[in-house]
């Protein structure tokens, strides 16, 4: 069976404001935009491969791998996970709709670096 692509748009304020209130507290370089944004991917389809299977084992060591990788930065992980999880509140009807676990996630940003979406690939 072939993938399906899912676009799911995001409205970049939350990006936005992800990435501004960092200012001054975390060193922005793209290496740490590219770390965040990876992270960030990872926690929402570990959140979707969550709701689809109850795996709390495979969920549990997701969210602390994640939340480690996020703990080098001066806000500490928690900043992130909130963010993070408001994001996931915001488009959950959308991955709600995706039945089939997400094997990939691309983040599409804007010329300025904010989030706009991201394809999710089933």
């Amino acid at each position: 069976m072939n993938n399906i692509n899912h676009f799911v748009r995001v409205d970049v304020v939350w990006s936005y404001n992800l990435i501004r209130n960092l200012e001054g507290i975390v060193s922005l370089d793209m290496h740490v935009l590219d770390n965040i944004y990876r992270t960030v991917a990872a926690y929402l389809m570990a959140k979707h491969a969550f709701h689809m299977s109850g795996d709390n084992i495979q969920y549990n060591g997701i969210m602390s791998a994640i939340q480690m990788d996020l703990e080098k930065y001066e806000c500490g992980s928690r900043y992130f996970l909130g963010c993070y999880d408001a994001l996931f509140r915001m488009i959950s009807p959308a991955l709600a709709q995706m039945v089939t676990p997400i094997l990939g996630v691309t983040t599409i940003t804007t010329d300025t670096g904010d989030i706009e979406g991201f394809v999710f690939a089933t």
